[in-house]
């Protein structure tokens, strides 16, 4: 009998504010200009799984906003450290766009009005998103580093007080925008920023590929012991990503001879997965734990 089939969920959701964004950009004669802000949102989004996938999670929730991209969650799952490395990944890649470009043009300046739009689409996007407020990146960078010495209630506090706190800013940046007339599209930018905080970030985000948080309940169910044997230099995310939810699984490690060197049980993959990065080769990871 075939045990149940587990599927995971992709949401990538386009918030109605980019729509507009973008008919108003076409309109105005900004296709090119579009573009760009696509290509280099692409560039930020796989910089955010790539992380996610190295560290053992999967990316289930992405919100593109006219600034950015914003992750949905509550990342109740993720550890601090880990958060902080994910939410810095999509930032830090358009940065590294942004300087090769600035290499590109000191050592062949003709290249200049090809790339311009690029480099200031991922200066301009990794700037936004590093503002220290949900659903953006610096908010989630926050959230993971006052979660190292904080509780829970009192992060989430703190990062409702500081997202009010830029919340009133910007409207009143725009406000100030407006009357003066001193930029009408930075003006635009505050309300759409301003207008996303108190968004609820919604379900998904970032989660563990396998959890072993329901074990009791498995348990209860009966579960089959199902065995597999892989080579000895898989990695734990090659290991973790076998697991299923219909029964508990035992790893055998094996080298080129078909020989069992180790034998990591679900259990310990789980303490493992939790204790050391997710491309760690298991085999390196059990003989440090004496397994």
């Amino acid at each position: 009998m075939k045990g149940p089939k587990i599927t995971k969920k992709r949401l990538i959701s386009v918030s109605p504010f980019t729509v507009v964004a973008a008919v108003a950009f076409v309109l105005l004669g900004y296709g090119f200009t579009l573009i760009s802000y696509a290509v280099v949102l692409l560039i930020h989004e796989f910089a955010h799984a790539i992380a996610a996938e190295r560290l053992g999670y999967e990316l289930t929730s992405v919100r593109v906003m006219p600034y950015g991209v914003a992750i949905g969650g509550k990342f109740d799952c993720l550890r601090p450290g880990h958060e902080i490395i994910i939410a810095a990944a999509g930032p830090a890649a358009n940065l590294l766009c942004w300087i090769v470009a600035a290499g590109v043009w000191w050592f062949v300046p003709e290249t200049y009005g090809a790339t311009q739009l690029i480099a200031e689409a991922s200066f301009f996007t990794a700037a936004l998103n590093l503002l220290p407020v949900y659903p953006l990146d610096g908010g989630r960078v926050l959230h993971g580093l006052l979660s190292l010495r904080l509780r829970p209630e009192t992060v989430d506090r703190i990062i409702f007080a500081v997202g009010v706190s830029v919340g009133s800013l910007l409207v009143a940046a725009c406000i100030f925008l407006i009357v003066t007339g001193a930029n009408f599209t930075y003006a635009t930018l505050c309300v759409f920023i301003a207008a996303s905080l108190p968004l609820s970030p919604g379900k998904g985000g970032y989660e563990r590929i396998y959890s072993m948080a329901a074990s009791a309940k498995r348990l209860r169910r009966g579960l089959r012991v199902r065995e597999i044997m892989v080579e000895e230099n898989a990695t734990l995310l090659f290991l973790y990503k076998q697991l299923r939810a219909d029964c508990y699984t035992r790893f055998v490690l094996a080298d080129g001879a078909m020989n069992s060197v180790a034998v990591i049980t679900e259990t310990e993959l789980d303490g493992m997965i939790s204790q050391f990065p997710a491309s760690e080769k298991a085999i390196s990871v059990a003989k440090s734990l004496g397994i």
